[in-house]
């Protein structure tokens, strides 16, 4: 109730210009009480000093008590609490200057005490910490730098410990006391690092293992009936589909997606495409999610999405359609229990599968679950309501979501949300620690802003999964480890680039290997759907991790998809 209550902007907001009113109540109502003006200038001055040990102070406690859902919803607001401070601490040095008869007193003070000018220097510190505390700042500078700058944050507070305690009245063992909160809860967070620490030296990381994927549960086409069709917010449908032949649906690994064969009405061709699955594992149906694709909002006269245009007007219940086993290695890792699911848009249907899949396999004592979205508003976001339920029921599920345009009533009625766009700092701004295995589906503009983040935050590789779609591809800094069994070397040549390369295993496919090479290859949806990354096969054999949707046919592959068996000679 209490945390609840707490991440409410306006609550909160409320809470941090209660000083400011009793200030003005003071100021224009003698009767109020009896301050005089150095009261107000020293109640200013404390107020901003709480707030500043009360920011630093959420850091060690989250990291501490990672699960209070108190710290966290505080943690919310940490960019207000420190603005604040800086605003009551402006306040606090304008009432110091209006104190004095003449600019000369001032610099006749600032010369002559050591308090003042440690008073100061904190103020000049907090300055530049004040003006970038937004999101824009930290995009410009990027996180390291930002985090960096940030860390004047301490510099400021050992200065503002002296000011206080050095001031006209010396106040040392009060200002202790006043500081030993912050003072223990860094104490404790600095043993817990270095316990974590030496618990962890001496013993080398395992190796990396990468499981075989298993072989697809059916070839080809299986005929599925549209059991049920569901409408849902932001022009997302939901379809269950039920398998004719009647027979036990093998279960999939959340995160995976089915390939569909559409027969599209005014299309020379069969329309192949791709849908993640969208609910736990069941044996007797299967769900996907599908948001009407409308033609872009700058380009209104494009042609919308053939395919979601023709799931949402076109199938009804009871039709029949064509579909592939699930597919796809963009999974949920079972051993893995703490866990950061991130999205943006309909890229929330895989991440509802592995959210599912988990609550209904049982939250564990040490399990971890944040789930980050982003949406235009509550209204498009697609089972708002439903997550909120399922997080109630379970504390191991933090739920933290962006608006980018919510409507004017959403602002005045539902205020645990933050406003603007899913991004890295928002993501780090929440998390208790860098601890979590992180799982991004999304636009890739999205994906690959927290990639970026993420990488820059010192995350391993092998703990950022991402599924890219639609035709752009979002790109590592940094490879992932050798698995321990890893594929043997063997040379890759592009006859007519005339480029001869070694294949690794360092790239996913032999698309990303050319590409990485400088070569310009052809390509569209890089998931295996289209087939414009085929390609003619001289010599040698390629394999897929499941087989793609277009059929290449014989003596060809699919560049986006194929590895190399052995040495293999392309004529690209």
């Amino acid at each position: 109730m209490l945390p609840s209550l707490i991440r409410k902007r306006t609550v909160f907001f409320t809470l941090l210009s209660l000083p400011g009113l009793f200030v003005l109540a003071s100021i224009y109502a003698p009767s109020f009480n009896s301050w005089q003006f150095r009261d107000i200038q020293n109640f200013l001055g404390n107020i901003a000093m709480f707030l500043l040990i009360f920011v630093l102070s959420l850091t060690p406690l989250i990291q501490l008590f990672p699960r209070w859902r108190l710290a966290q919803a505080l943690n919310t607001h940490r960019r207000s609490i420190g603005i604040s401070c800086y605003i009551y601490a402006s306040l606090h040095l304008l009432c110091y200057i209006i104190s004095l008869p003449s600019s000369a007193s001032i610099l006749q003070d600032f010369q002559e005490f050591l308090y003042l000018q440690l008073g100061l220097a904190a103020f000049i510190l907090l300055t530049p910490l004040f003006l970038t505390s937004n999101s824009y700042s930290v995009r410009v500078f990027g996180y390291k730098p930002w985090k960096i700058l940030h860390r004047l944050a301490y510099i400021a507070a050992i200065a503002v410990f002296l000011h206080r305690s050095l001031g006209e009245e010396i106040q040392l063992f009060q200002t202790l006391l006043i500081f030993f909160p912050l003072f223990l809860l860094e104490s404790l967070r600095i043993l817990k690092n270095l316990f974590g620490l030496f618990k962890k030296k001496g013993s080398a990381p395992p190796p990396v293992i990468r499981k075989p994927r298993p072989k697809p549960a059916w070839e080809g086409y299986r005929d599925f009936r549209v059991a049920r069709k569901e409408p849902n917010p932001g022009e997302i449908c939901s379809f269950y589909l039920e398998p004719v032949d009647g027979q036990p649906l093998p279960p999939f690994l959340p995160g995976q997606y089915l390939t569909f064969k559409f027969e599209v009405p005014g299309q020379a061709k069969p329309v192949l495409r791709c849908y993640s699955l969208s609910d736990a594992p069941a044996q007797d149906h299967y769900r996907i999610s599908v948001k009407l694709q409308r033609a872009p909002r700058d380009v209104p006269t494009a042609a919308p999405g053939i395919s979601s245009t023709h799931l949402h007007a076109t199938v009804q219940e009871g039709d029949i359609l064509q579909v592939k086993a699930p597919a796809g290695k963009f999974t949920l890792e079972e051993n893995v229990r703490k866990i950061a699911l991130v999205s943006s848009g309909v890229g929330i249907t895989p991440m509802l599968s592995m959210l599912y899949h988990r609550i209904n396999q049982g939250l564990r004592d040490g399990d971890e679950i944040w789930f980050f979205h982003g949406a235009r508003t509550r209204g498009g976001h697609f089972t708002a309501e439903e997550l909120e339920k399922i997080a109630d029921k379970n504390p191991q599920l933090q739920i933290r979501v962006c608006y980018s345009r919510p409507t004017e009533g959403e602002k005045q009625i539902k205020q645990d949300f933050q406003i603007g766009r899913l991004g890295a700092g928002f993501i780090r701004t929440h998390l208790p620690s860098k601890d979590y295995d992180f799982y991004i589906c999304g636009p890739n503009a999205m994906m690959a802003e927290v990639v970026r983040g993420l990488e820059d935050w010192e995350i391993a590789p092998e703990r950022i999964h991402f599924e890219a779609f639609g035709p752009s591809s979002v790109k590592r800094t940094r490879p992932l480890p050798k698995s321990a069994s890893e594929e043997p070397t063997c040379t890759v040549t592009f006859a007519q680039s005339q480029k001869e390369l070694e294949w690794t295993g360092e790239q996913e496919n032999l698309l990303e290997l050319g590409e990485a090479a400088g070569l310009t290859l052809p390509f569209g949806c890089r998931s295996g759907v289209c087939g414009a990354c085929k390609q003619e096969i001289a010599s040698g054999e390629v394999e897929y991790d499941s087989a793609p949707a277009a059929d290449p046919g014989e003596h060809a592959c699919l560049l986006c998809q194929a590895k190399p068996k052995g040495d293999l000679i392309l004529k690209a």
